[in-house]
Formats: C-alpha cells, sequence, structure tokens
C-alpha cells in the first residue's frame, strides 16, 4: 500500500513512526556507536580532554595558557612569543611543539591558532579520541543530514500530492516535519558519544564533591592544563596571569566552565568553587551519572542545572 495514499490522520500516524526510526537510527550512530565496552587506554592528556570537551581549538587555548604558566611563552596583550626562539624542543607533546616554533617570533595569537601545523596538531587529538570512541565519527552528522532530507522529501512530496487533490489541511504535518527537522539538527550538533560524555563527567566529579576548596592557582601550578582542561579557562580566573588568559581569550576566559553530561549543560562558577588537585594524571572510564550535590559534584551544587 502507498502510504502517500493515507488519509491524513493515517499518513500523520505513519510520518511519526518513521520520524522515530530515523531519530533512534541517527541517535545510535552518532551517540551510541562506539560507545560500548571500555577503553583500555587510560584518558591522562589534559590536551586531549579539552578537545573532548570543546574541540581542537579549546585544546590550543589549553595548551597556549600552559605555556605561558611555565614560562616559555611571553604575551604581550594579544600577541605571544617563545622565550626563546629554540624553545619547542624544551616541551614534549606535539601541540606544545607546533605553538613554540609558530611563535618563534611575535605573533598575534588568532594567526598562530589558524596556522596549519598547529591546526594539524589539535586535529590529531581529536581523531584520537573518535578513533577511541568519545568523539563520534563524521559519518553520525551525515547519517542526521541524510535523516533531515528524507523526513522533509516525505513531508514535501504528500504536501504537493494533497495540494493536487484539493486538501490545504496539511498545518499538523508541517508541524510535525519541523520538530523532527529540529531533533535531527540538535543530534547532528552532538560531539561526544556516551562514553565522552561519561568520561567528561567522571573528570568534573572527580574534581569536584569533596575535593572542591577555595582554591587560587598559583604560578607554574602543574594542575592549570588539567584544570582548565576539564573546566574551561574561566577555572583559571583567580590564576595570577588571568589577565594575560583575559586578554589572549577574552570570550573563553569569562564564561562558565561547562560540561556537558548526558545531554544536560553543567557548570561550575569558580567564583564560589574551586579544586584541590592531588596529581595531573587520571583515568575516567566509569559511568558516573550525573547527579548529586555538592560543589561541582554531578550535575548538581555549583551552577549545576
Amino acid at each position: 500500500m502507498n502510504p502517500f495514499d493515507f488519509r491524513g490522520p493515517e499518513f500523520l500516524l505513519y510520518y511519526a513512526v518513521l520520524g522515530v526510526v530515523v531519530v533512534a537510527i541517527v541517535w545510535y550512530r552518532r551517540r551510541a556507536r562506539g560507545s560500548s565496552g571500555l577503553s583500555s587506554e587510560k584518558l591522562a592528556d589534559p590536551y586531549e580532554i579539552a578537545c573532548l570537551r570543546g574541540g581542537p581549538k579549546e585544546a590550543v587555548r589549553v595548551a597556549t595558557c600552559a605555556l605561558l604558566d611555565r614560562g616559555l611563552l611571553r604575551a604581550e596583550e594579544t600577541t605571544i612569543v617563545a622565550v626563546r626562539p629554540d624553545a619547542a624542543h624544551l616541551v614534549g607533546k606535539p601541540i606544545e611543539r607546533a605553538l613554540m616554533k609558530e611563535c618563534s617570533k611575535t605573533r598575534e595569537v588568532t594567526e598562530v591558532m589558524s596556522a596549519p601545523p598547529v591546526a594539524a596538531a589539535a586535529s590529531e587529538l581529536e581523531e584520537k579520541l573518535i578513533r577511541r570512541g568519545l568523539l563520534a565519527a563524521p559519518e553520525g552528522r551525515i547519517a542526521a543530514l541524510v535523516g533531515m532530507v528524507l523526513m522533509a522529501a516525505v513531508a514535501l512530496i504528500k504536501i504537493v500530492i494533497a495540494f493536487g487533490r484539493g486538501r490545504y489541511n496539511v498545518l499538523y504535518l508541517v508541524v510535525f516535519a519541523g520538530v523532527f527537522l529540529v531533533v535531527l539538527w540538535w543530534i547532528a550538533e552532538w560531539r561526544q558519544t556516551l562514553r565522552g560524555l561519561r568520561t567528561l563527567g567522571d573528570f568534573r566529579t572527580l574534581f569536584g564533591g569533596s575535593r572542591a576548596k577555595a582554591y587560587t592557582v598559583g604560578r607554574h601550578a602543574p594542575d592549570l592544563a588539567l584544570l582548565t582542561a576539564v573546566f574551561g579557562l574561566a577555572a583559571a580566573w583567580n590564576h595570577t596571569r588571568s589577565g594575560e588568559f583575559r586578554k589572549l581569550f577574552p570570550s573563553s576566559a569569562n564564561e562558565k566552565g561547562k560540561v556537558t553530561s548526558y545531554g544536560t549543560n553543567c557548570s561550575t562558577t569558580w567564583s564560589s568553587c574551586g579544586s584541590s588537585f592531588g596529581g595531573s594524571s587520571c583515568s575516567s572510564s566509569g559511568g558516573s551519572s550525573c547527579g548529586g550535590g555538592g560543589c561541582g559534584g554531578g550535575c548538581g551544587g555549583c551552577g549545576g542545572s
């Protein structure tokens, strides 16, 4: 039976079922695929954590601030430069080496962030996270776009047929199509898989809750990179060099640190909550849920929503 010959209520039911199936398939490919099981490798690199939370450019921002804190870069207003031209050999991580090489002479921070070697090093972090099942593969977005085209095409064909038969009561179909298109677009914008969300939630819980204390980050703080990787640059608002961070990255430094967990945006306001760290290397593979109270624990407490 041709579904386009269904009467209005029957076609709406058919369209709703089709939409739910399409959304479920796209959700699986975008969020759940590759998330089963546990990663055998511990996630301990702060730049990988930053990339997982905010993308490749966020990893570059965190690395830049970490190098400034370690005294390997020097900032003046919106420009940065290495303390010595051959300072690249003083660092070990690819993204740090790329930054140091690009900063052999004074340059605007925006130019450095968009430099091909720096962008390539940051993209490698993202690709690694995709392979480990923490970030959604690009194919998931393609599936979402295909789903949007399918739902729009089915609705449009039915509307054309209805108009040809002199029937113009298509408002409900237009509303249904709009809802499914918005939902599919929303899913297409997701970055992390379920495992990635759990990992971010675990880090946030690990460095919040019972460990959250008033914490002032001092110069050359060993945990600055990890702190900003988990919560964003706003987590270092009281760092001794926070003025430099704010001038270099004003939009990031003025935002509240956010961690997306299980589809909920959870934020930690560091004007009243801080974190005391015991080490810069940690792992996360469990299934900590987004709940609980306290200062920064779960989604409750300080800024949880």
